[in-house]
């Protein structure tokens, strides 16, 4: 078996006519634990690299492209908790008096929305 199915050329007549696309539903089939690396490939290979790398979290190379119009949303995996960057970042900057931060569970989105509304007239920072 191929480490890399996606990059192997098909059997027979098939090396010429299955498209990239149809790999990936071969290698869904047959290879499911090969599917987000093939992915991955095909994402390079279709738009390029810059849409499968992770962009930077470090605050200083994130904060100048930051605005008030601009908000910074961080998407989390499994185990990632950037709250120890921002935490750290927002005392760097001596704005940790000006950072909000609220957990999001039962009953907690309309004082969430309450936060963001002040935040925003205030300038200040709210973390979810």
């Amino acid at each position: 078996m191929s480490e890399n199915p996606y990059e192997t050329p098909a059997p027979g007549p098939y090396a010429e006519t299955l498209t990239d696309f149809d790999k990936l539903i071969l290698i869904k089939g047959f290879r499911t634990e090969k599917i987000q690396q093939s992915m991955a490939l095909f994402i390079i290979k279709q738009m390029g690299k810059f849409f499968v790398e992770s962009p930077s979290t470090a605050m200083d190379v994130i904060f100048p492209e930051l605005s008030t119009y601009t908000p910074l949303i961080f998407v989390l995996t499994q185990g990632a908790d950037p709250t120890s960057i921002l935490l750290s970042f927002a005392a760097k900057m001596e704005f940790q008096d000006k950072l909000n931060t609220i957990s999001l569970g039962q009953g907690q989105g309309p004082k969430a929305t309450s936060i963001i509304q002040m935040a925003c007239k205030d300038g200040e920072w709210v973390m979810l």
